[in-house]
């Protein structure tokens, strides 16, 4: 944690020590001025168990006096000498009681009632001058007015009592005169001061009402104005009753239509039995012709005409009635109109006249809001002048005759020890010891932040942050290198960074020691998210198996963002895409390099459906048959947490190596995609932890192999793949009698203690691939 955050503390140590170099020089070497002084006075004594008499409350007395010596009363004197008040050691815009309240120190003796009074600063001179004077006013405050303080509090109080009383007898006076001038106000006050203010209530409640009634009558006025042409509309929309039409008031018209309607009753009558008569006629077998039949159809025409004239005559007169019943409705139709306009004028005049009316008793209230203020300010300072009164008399009659009398027999004597001066004044704070003050206050503060960033850090900075968040074992780490701003390809970075193939190598021995015989031909890499660096990482472990004589294939299958194509500086026109959605060859695809056994597969022409393609029997079936081909194939995956790609191959792998970067990969994220990858039944074999710092405990070659338990006759030799290794496993198990076995994870130390063994045996493999005639075996071997 301290590693990580060096530049932290290195930063906030530099800043602190600029700082206190700076606060140094202007204030430069700071000198301690220090006057001591014995405060003697007669206590209270009381007999003790021996019949001696024992002092009591000296310790408090001291005490009590060191917080004298820092009162305002006694600084604010010391400031009033000339040659004080005129020390350049007062800020000039700042409170000088304050300053130099907070600047003195007063304490008391151990052992003693010695009081020490010092002060600290740079000009030393100055300081000694502000101490002696401070003692020196305290000296002269308790000579001049110790013996006689109770009397003089008592003086003091009766002529305050004096002062007040004048003061409250004019108040009085005052009051009277007022309440001689306004006592109206004053008895409208006594009872609670709300009659005027019940006034303009009322009169505003008033004039509210009416504001809301002239408004309903003006609308009822325009709307009974609108339907004065409908008159009946207007009368129920003014919920008015109309009398009813009296139409025997028109008795010619009324008795008109009475014989009218009897006439017409007869004729009808008189119509239906000759039409009888002729039906009868008819059915005696008489022909209309017949004389009879003719005389009683011309007596039906005559009476159906007379009818008709009847009807008209009868219309003539009801329509007379009607007009003078519409008549009678609009004539009291304008009788409500009327009535409405005159409703109108006179709450128009009263809305005015409670307008005035309320105006009047604001302008009113107005007025008497300053007297009425004016009366409760001299009854407020009268009460208040009564009250200190009281309790100044309280006070006169707490200072009794026997008080004083004591106080007169007490004595306080003040005996100055020592003065300050130049001579006697110690150094308070020196340039170094300042300036180391500083240093270590920047270093406290830097650990605190390192230690505050590493609480809130999230990433992965170390092996115990891998293995705590995935709670898997770490196979192996590479180193930091400069491939990015070098833009080299892997097979130039593996030739120029040694560091890097040593690494590359160790992670090599952990993978054919941690899988099981005959097993560890497909191996998916990748990684929690983008960035990681599990396309570098896979071109490096691919070289150390091709470096090992290990037929060995490296497979983009990131068919959203490919980056082996780059990594090996090879064109991606062709690749694993054209083989799964064309069925195109794969010998027509592969791409050999410069390094022996060690071919690529691009990811080609990036597809639209990603996914679907690597879940196709097709995928399945090409690595079936590579693995017929290749010892190692190296599938190169997209970010586990990205996309489901990484899931789908971690299936057809046989495992599946997670990358993780430093001061990259969040540890949160590193666990979440272990638990995506457990989740569909994929073997993680551990984790790699790329782009690793020098100098943070991980040593030559990085390693961290962790290999599998194999018997005590194993002898290294050269690397033979994995069937090799797991024959050279069985062969040491059986001239140790013992039986073959699977191949377990190794602990921790023992992986540390293997690391550069494993390095030497494939580094054997290494130089025998590049020279096999320099390098042979004897069969002995």
């Amino acid at each position: 944690m301290l590693w990580r955050g060096r530049w932290i503390i290195l930063i906030c140590t530099v800043v602190l020590t600029g700082i206190g170099f700076k606060y140094v020089q202007q204030r430069g070497t700071v000198w301690r001025a220090t006057s001591r002084l014995y405060v003697d006075a007669s206590s209270p004594s009381m007999l003790s168990a021996d019949g001696n008499l024992v002092s009591m409350g000296s310790r408090n007395y001291a005490n009590t006096q060191a917080e004298l010596l820092r009162s305002t009363k006694v600084l604010d004197q010391t400031l009033l000498r000339p040659e004080i008040a005129a020390s350049p050691l007062f800020p000039e815009a700042a409170n000088k009681v304050s300053w130099l309240m907070s600047a003195l120190k007063v304490s008391v003796g151990i052992k003693d009632d010695i009081l020490s009074v010092s002060l600290d600063d740079a000009e030393v001179e100055e300081a000694c001058l502000i101490v002696n004077g401070v003692v020196d006013t305290f000296r002269r405050l308790h000579s001049e007015k110790g013996n006689t303080r109770a009397r003089e509090l008592k003086a003091i109080a009766v002529s305050g009592r004096d002062k007040e009383q004048v003061a409250l007898d004019a108040l009085q006076g005052e009051l009277i005169e007022f309440l001689s001038a306004n006592g109206s106000i004053a008895l409208d006050d006594r009872a609670g001061g709300t009659y005027a203010t019940r006034q303009l209530d009322s009169a505003f409640q008033e004039l509210r009402k009416l504001e809301a009634d002239f408004q309903i009558a003006t609308t009822r006025l325009e709307t009974a104005r609108s339907l004065e042409s409908e008159p009946r509309l207007m009368r129920d929309f003014l919920g008015e009753t109309a009398p009813a039409y009296d139409r025997k008031s028109d008795r010619i018209a009324e008795l008109q239509l009475n014989d009218l309607m009897r006439r017409s009753t007869e004729l009808a009558d008189e119509l239906r039995a000759v039409r009888r008569n002729r039906i009868e006629l008819l059915e005696q077998k008489r022909t209309a012709e017949n004389p009879s039949v003719v005389v009683l159809d011309k007596q039906i025409a005559d009476l159906e005409s007379q009818q008709d004239s009847v009807r008209l005559e009868l219309s003539a007169v009801e329509d007379r009635l009607n007009s003078n019943e519409q008549a009678a409705e609009a004539l009291y139709a304008q009788k409500l109109l009327a009535n409405l306009e005159r409703q109108h004028a006179d709450m128009a005049l009263r809305l005015d006249s409670s307008r005035t009316l309320y105006t009047d008793l604001e302008t009113a209230a107005k007025a008497v809001a300053p007297k009425r203020a004016e009366l409760r300010r001299l009854e407020t300072r009268i009460a208040q002048s009564e009250a200190i009164i009281e309790g100044l008399n309280k006070e006169i009659s707490d200072y009794s005759q026997a008080d004083i009398n004591e106080e007169d027999r007490s004595k306080i004597t003040i005996e100055i020890l020592d003065r300050a001066s130049p001579d006697t004044a110690k150094v308070a704070a020196s340039v170094p010891k300042t300036l180391a003050i500083f240093f270590l206050l920047g270093g406290l503060l830097g650990c605190g932040l390192a230690w505050l960033r590493a609480l809130l850090d999230r990433k992965v900075r170390s092996e115990e942050d891998v293995t705590r968040a995935t709670g898997l074992p770490l196979i192996g780490a590479l180193p930091r290198t400069k491939l990015r701003e070098q833009k080299a390809d892997a097979i130039q970075a593996w030739d120029e960074h040694h560091a890097l193939a040593e690494a590359a190598r160790t992670l090599r021995t952990a993978i054919s020691f941690s899988m099981p015989k005959g097993k560890g031909t497909v191996l998916q890499v990748t990684s929690a998210d983008k960035g990681d660096g599990k396309s570098t990482t896979s071109s490096q472990l691919a070289i150390a198996m091709a470096q090992a004589g290990q037929r060995t294939l490296i497979i983009d299958a990131d068919l959203r963002s490919p980056r082996v194509a780059k990594v090996f500086h090879l064109g991606n026109e062709d690749g694993l895409s054209n083989i799964l959605a064309q069925d195109v060859p794969f010998d027509q695809v592969v791409r050999p390099t410069r390094i022996d056994n060690l071919d690529v597969l691009t990811s080609g022409p990036i597809p639209i459906n990603p996914a679907e393609l690597l879940n196709s029997e097709a995928f399945g079936a090409l690595l079936d048959d590579l693995q017929l081909r290749y010892d190692r194939i190296l599938i190169d995956t997209p970010p586990v947490l990205a996309v489901s790609d990484a899931r789908v191959v971690a299936v057809r792998a046989e495992a599946t190596l997670l990358v993780a970067r430093v001061d990259k990969t969040n540890r949160k994220r590193a666990e979440s995609a272990v638990e995506r990858l457990t989740s569909v039944g994929a073997r993680v074999l551990g984790v790699i932890l790329n782009d690793v710092p020098r100098g943070i405990g991980y040593g030559y070659g990085y390693g961290y192999g962790y290999g599998s338990r194999y018997g005590y006759g194993d002898t290294p030799g050269i690397d033979l793949g994995a069937a090799g290794v797991g024959a050279a496993r069985r062969n040491g198990a059986q001239r140790n009698g013992a039986a073959p076995h699977e191949p377990t994870a190794l602990p921790p130390s023992t992986v540390a203690s293997r690391s550069t063994t494993d390095a030497s045996t494939f580094a054997i493999a290494d130089a025998r691939a590049a020279d096999p005639s320099q390098h042979a075996v004897p069969p002995s071997s």
